[in-house]
């Protein structure tokens, strides 16, 4: 072990650590301690030894109390605050565990250091919790193949976590060189970890690592894993194990849509315990890793939010004409080798991943988004389907015209704004969406009165919208709050009244000075408060997640009868 290594375990106040129990299932926990008491500390230079208190039901406490002296195990220790990690493994030596103390002396045959992808920066203050309470506990329960369904609580505390430590074994009875036990950090966007199969399974998209791959070795060889996933705001904890599998190519795309390999995990044991992190996140703030890629949803996730594809199948986008709505964004128009079918406000997604030759890259930090880019890119039609006054519906059509923002450093929208032109060809593999005030039939649903919030160029679906309320002949009042700055706003208040929009009111900081149809400050609650009818008017909210989550609340204390908000899951 080197003894850059060995100084660094022994100052860290945490220890990600696991090893098996005595049915071969394994188990990770956090042991913790103050500043004068280490978790860790190196005795030479290929042992540890451990000392930590932990929750009485810790099941990794368990499996000590109940273990042998040839036990594997394996830690992981990041350093949260400068996302430094580095990875260790042996046997252990002894152990014990009575009254809530752990006890280990380790010996060390595999060191290993790790990138800081993925990780989350916090700021941790030791602070022991008086009552740790035991929410769930199946450990001791006979290991059957049975699965074990997490609850609502523990549902929400998995789609929170940003990090967890996932462990796993290979046991080879004919060579013990080849026998071990892995434990890695798993890092991304909070809900990264997706539940599914009615709270049976925990879902793991994988990431580009350090081609080491020794977690989805070890569970392609053996077939199980265990995760802990702690919440450093609550300092809870969820410790679950189970059967493992890694899915490949269509079989991990059909679970997980946009996503070639991931880890599928069947819960049969969990132990869920509350306040059994003795840590405070300082200031409340976690900084999120900017190489984490957008959140990924199981396929039964987006079929629930309307995100199904339709019109699968090989269908082609042929750009017909490109119209300027702002010095940055722009209308881009499509023909389509096949029509489609969508609600007005749905989306389409495209594929240009055939225009970017982009190799296997461990790192990027000029642009660490790259690294995970799979160049699908998917964007509200800003154009509403034709609508047939005598069938009274909305038709297929081979046409549809995405309005899109040229973001600075976007690798798709920088390549479109500036690098194609007409007759430029790319994959459409569907369309889809629900957010819409438009049901089947079209107009039974219709609201009488609606308020649109849009912020920036969240302004796309409400141009489909005024369309399709044009064509259709809808007898409606509608009113559009938008929020956005000098130019860009102006032209997209012109792009919203040139689909015969009349009240539409700009929010603008920038502004000089306020007029009939400008506001010059940001949009606030008593804005909401000020229209009159708001109780009777059926609010649609896009934009940013900030502003539409903000200006959701809003809208809701100031009395609005029902709130629509886009999302952009998949």
């Amino acid at each position: 072990m080197p003894r850059q290594h060995s100084d660094f375990f022994s100052n860290l106040p945490y220890f990600a650590i696991a090893t098996t129990d005595s049915h071969g299932r394994p188990w990770a926990t956090l042991v913790t301690g103050p500043s004068d008491a280490r978790p860790v500390s190196a005795v030479s230079s290929d042992k540890l030894h451990v000392q930590s208190q932990l929750p009485t039901d810790d099941p990794f406490g368990a499996c000590v109390a109940s273990s042998n002296s040839t036990a594997l195990w394996a830690g992981i220790g990041v350093d949260f605050s400068n996302r430094r990690r580095n990875k260790v493994a042996g046997y252990v030596v002894s152990s014990s565990f009575d009254n809530g103390m752990l006890r280990m002396d380790l010996t060390t045959n595999d060191n290993m250091g790790n990138c800081p992808k993925y990780i989350t920066v916090r700021d941790l203050v030791y602070a022991p919790k008086p009552h740790p309470s035991t929410i769930s506990n199946t450990f001791h329960d006979p290991a059957t193949n049975d699965t074990v369904a997490l609850t609502d609580e523990e549902i929400e505390h998995v789609h929170r976590a940003s990090t967890l430590f996932i462990a796993s074994r290979h046991i080879d009875p004919t060579d013990a060189r080849s026998t071990d036990m892995g434990l890695n950090h798993r890092g991304g966007a909070p809900g990264f970890a997706r539940v599914g199969e009615a709270g049976t399974t925990i879902n793991l998209p994988d990431f580009s690592g350090n081609r080491f791959y020794q977690s989805l070795g070890n569970i392609q060889t053996d077939h199980v894993a265990g995760l802990v996933v702690p919440c450093f705001v609550t300092g809870d904890l969820l410790y679950l194990t189970g059967h493992a599998e890694n899915l490949f190519d269509d079989d991990a795309t059909r679970l997980m849509p946009r996503v070639t390999l991931l880890t599928r995990i069947v819960v049969t044991a969990k132990v869920f315990i509350k306040a059994a992190l003795p840590f405070d996140l300082r200031g409340g703030v976690e900084s999120l890793s900017p190489y984490n890629p957008p959140l990924r949803y199981l396929a039964s996730e987006l079929a629930a939010q309307g995100k199904t594809l339709g019109g699968q199948g090989l269908n082609v986008a042929t750009l017909a004409q490109v119209t300027r709505v702002t010095s940055n964004i722009a209308a881009f128009t499509f023909d389509l080798a096949a029509p489609v079918t969508f609600v007005p406000g749905g989306f389409a997604v495209f594929d240009f991943s055939q225009f970017f030759d982009k190799p296997y890259m461990h790192m990027h930090n000029a642009n660490p988004k790259l690294v995970n880019d799979d160049f699908v890119r998917t964007w509200t039609i800003s154009s509403s389907p034709p609508y047939s006054l005598e069938k009274g519906e909305f038709a297929p059509t081979s046409r549809i015209t995405c309005t899109i923002k040229h973001v600075p450093g976007g690798t798709v929208s920088s390549f479109l704004h500036t690098m194609v032109s007409r007759g430029f060809q790319v994959p459409l593999l569907g369309t889809g969406g629900e957010f819409s005030p438009f049901s089947s039939p079209p107009l039974h649903s219709l609201p009488a009165k609606m308020l649109w919030v849009a912020g920036g160029v969240g302004v796309t679906p409400f141009l489909a919208f005024a369309e399709a309320v044009a064509a259709s002949k809808a007898s409606v009042d509608v009113t559009v709050f938008l929020s956005g700055r000098g130019d860009e706003g102006l032209g997209l208040v012109q792009a919203l009244r040139r689909t015969g929009m009349s009240k539409v009111i700009l929010f603008d900081s920038t502004a000089k000075a306020s007029t009939s149809n400008v506001v010059a400050r940001r949009l606030q609650l008593h804005d909401f408060k000020g229209v009159v009818d708001l109780p009777h008017r059926h609010a649609y909210v896009c934009g940013p997640s900030d502003f539409m989550q903000t200006t959701t609340t809003w809208l809701n204390q100031a009395g609005a009868p029902s709130v629509h908000k886009e999302s952009f899951a998949f």
